[in-house]
């Protein structure tokens, strides 16, 4: 199995202030990735654990938007992003903990263990709108 590229020490908890930081980070460092147009995604998160809840910023999410060579993630889910889902965030989390990069297997066999587990993808995100037609995959 291979190591995972990030220490410990340097990893942080997903959609707390630190993890949204990082991916505004790696996304900086990728927006030549998005040339085509201004893309945004934004996930909404159902019951959070409750140290990352913010009641002024309800309900718990976040959206990052790319466009025109800049990257931003805002701390809330945007509902009218390009593509905008809605999940629970501990049924999410063995999903997130899981990278198989360009490995279509590792992606199958994934997606066959969650579902022997009883569950199916579409349990876990609610596609409320998906990504423009024609929009490549980044």
């Amino acid at each position: 199995m291979a190591e995972p590229t990030v220490p410990l020490s340097e990893r942080v908890e997903y959609a707390s202030k630190g993890w949204l930081a990082e991916v505004e980070r790696f996304l900086k460092d990728r927006t030549h990735m998005f040339p085509r147009q201004p893309i945004s995604f934004a996930t909404r998160l159902d019951n959070p654990p409750p140290h990352l809840v913010d009641n002024a910023n309800e309900p718990v999410g976040y959206t990052m938007r790319i466009a025109r060579g800049k990257a931003a993630v805002d701390p809330w889910p945007d509902p009218k992003a390009d593509n905008y889902q809605r999940g629970d965030y501990n049924t999410m989390l063995p999903l997130l903990w899981t990278v198989h990069d360009t490995d279509a297997e590792a992606s199958a066999r994934m997606n066959r263990e969650h579902r022997l587990r009883g569950g199916a993808l579409g349990d876990v995100l609610d596609n409320q709108h998906a990504l423009p037609l024609g929009f490549g995959r980044v």
